[in-house]
């Protein structure tokens, strides 16, 4: 069973899965990446979706980018819309991809 919350890694605070996907501002498609930000402090933190899920994590690189996951939050209801990046949750969309 997926967590349903995290601490902050900048102000300690916890975080819902759901509220960070709410929070989501970003999308890379080169990496499939989203960003969103703690609700608490507003730092920003890389993410990946999935169907009912968001991971946690930070880039880094090692000869080429890599997406090192955190932690797995469960966020019953998320699904990718499209795949350019657009998100849903419970059939709401709550982040479509500037410009598109």
């Amino acid at each position: 069973m997926l967590p349903k919350a995290y601490d902050c890694p900048t102000c300690k605070k916890p975080m819902s899965g759901d509220a960070l996907a709410r929070a989501i501002t970003e999308y890379s498609p080169a990496t499939h990446l989203h960003v969103t930000a703690c609700p608490n402090c507003g730092s920003n933190i890389e993410c990946r979706a999935y169907g009912d899920a968001l991971e946690l994590g930070y880039t880094y690189w090692a000869g080429s980018l890599h997406f090192e996951a955190v932690v797995k939050l469960a966020v019953p209801g998320l699904a990718r819309a499209q795949p350019d990046g657009a998100l849903q949750l419970k059939g709401v969309r709550i982040f479509t991809p500037p410009g598109t």
